[in-house]
């Protein structure tokens, strides 16, 4: 066990208690802050990573293949990386971030280069489960493990925390709205329940303590 994985068992973020605390209705405070939604779909997202990255060594070590896991992992970063977070960012995020802190435009230019890459490797990956060609399934998840953890530390580390308290509340407030537009075309009622369930199933399935409530 690292330190680092220690450390988040003992204390998830508080973006992610938050979000959590909302998906299993017991928050009033209204609709959390756009920023704060994107941080707590890291941490779904970085647990995944990580149990993808235990099911890995383990087909490495000679274990069986196991369909309905990487059915679920499709189904998350297929239909919600790619199809609810990104488009959020993208179309909602960034857009006004280059509005008001133009010295970030450089930032968001890479991270939708990223986003790009990233749509490359999602297909892939997705194509290489529903074909069941494992060995593609192997190189591209170590692949995109890398390439996706690296891209969430430059978003968190230079656009959502240092410009999240940049944002008036109005702003806030607009993109939040819009953000659970874009959650609600993308997931329809089967909504943030759904992606939470499919997270804590693959990370079981793992055996990863990933904190996750529940």
């Amino acid at each position: 066990m690292t330190p680092d994985l220690e450390q988040h068992r003992e204390a998830p973020p508080p973006e992610f208690l938050s979000w959590l605390e909302s998906v299993e209705g017991g928050s009033s405070a209204g609709p959390q802050h756009a920023f704060d939604v994107l941080l707590a779909e890291h941490h779904l997202m970085e647990g995944v990573f990580r149990s993808m990255e235990i099911e890995v060594q383990s087909l490495l070590d000679g274990k069986s293949i196991r369909s309905q896991y990487w059915g679920d992992v499709v189904d998350f970063i297929g239909n919600f990386v790619h199809m609810v977070h990104r488009p959020k960012e993208e179309e909602l995020i960034f857009p006004s971030v280059a509005r008001w802190a133009p010295a970030a435009r450089e930032d968001i230019s890479e991270c939708t280069k990223e986003h790009e890459h990233a749509e490359e490797l999602t297909l892939g990956l997705c194509d290489a489960v529903e074909e069941g060609d494992w060995e593609r399934v192997l190189k591209v998840v170590v692949l995109y493990v890398d390439v996706l953890r690296a891209h969430l530390r430059r978003e968190e580390d230079h656009l959502l925390r240092p410009l999240r308290q940049m944002l008036s509340e109005k702003d806030s407030a607009r993109l939040a709205v819009a953000s659970e537009d874009v959650e609600l075309q993308g997931m329809g009622d089967r909504g943030r329940q759904h992606c939470l369930s499919v997270v804590r199933r693959i990370c079981k399935a793992t055996e990863l303590d990933w904190p996750l409530g529940g």
